[in-house]
């Protein structure tokens, strides 16, 4: 079965049009699975990757995940319009609330928010088109584990991560679950206060028995092999 989307690719390749909505996506490349029946993406933002994988694979379960509030009430509603479960929450290390930070690009919309603060090596690469905000907002916030746990998902083939900076956090709050693929993207080492470096990360994954299958600048795939 396909979904009938009308889908529409624009200029910027990273971009394309569904129901009157400018919406983005990652650099996953969806020839990458072949029929998963769980995916997680985490830091949804305007959840054009969660309609891509939808649209590509709708049998699959898509749980979409996004702590901003303004983005969720935005554009939750055409995700779940083709039957994306989403979520307004951050997805962390421990369970509970949690102050976030917001960033907003020049042209308006904040897709560089995080639960960390951004550092001054951000603020000097990013500083003139980023207008970063005090933490003022509260995000409920669960790990994958807890998430899972409580909603009966004993296993996730696809992990799609896009969390400025709280990578380490999310991986951190997997628990016992070994996601099948894990797709990550990883900006600045040091970008955020507190953030883990990308070697702390990777040891950890090494760790539990994942290797990376596919390594793209600051996007990485990475397969469990089994530890």
């Amino acid at each position: 079965m396909k979904l009938n989307l009308s889908v529409s690719p624009l200029p910027n390749e990273w971009e394309y049009s569904f129901q009157n909505e400018r919406l983005h996506h990652s650099i996953f490349n969806l020839d990458w699975i072949e029929d998963p029946e769980i995916i997680f993406d985490v830091g949804a933002w305007d959840f054009g990757d969660s309609i891509r994988f939808k649209n590509r694979f709708p049998d699959a379960e898509v749980y979409s995940f996004e702590l901003m509030q303004e983005n969720y009430n935005r554009f939750s509603p055409l995700a779940e319009s083709i039957g994306i479960k989403t979520y307004n929450l951050g997805v962390s290390d421990e369970d509970g609330e949690a102050r976030y930070y917001r960033s907003y690009h020049s042209h308006g919309d904040n897709a560089q928010s995080s639960l960390l603060e951004p550092s001054p090596l951000y603020k000097e690469k990013y500083g003139d088109m980023v207008r970063h905000e005090e933490a003022e907002d509260i995000a409920k916030c669960m790990t994958i584990s807890s998430f899972c746990l409580q909603n009966k998902i004993s296993n996730i083939d696809v992990l799609h991560i896009d969390v400025e900076g709280a990578e380490g956090k999310v991986l951190d709050g997997l628990g016992d679950l070994r996601p099948t693929l894990i797709f990550a993207e990883f900006l600045i080492d040091g970008g955020w206060k507190g953030q883990q470096s990308f070697e702390e990360i990777l040891d950890n994954l090494y760790d539990i028995g994942y290797m990376i299958e596919k390594d793209m600048g600051s996007d990485k795939l990475f397969r469990f092999v089994g530890e």
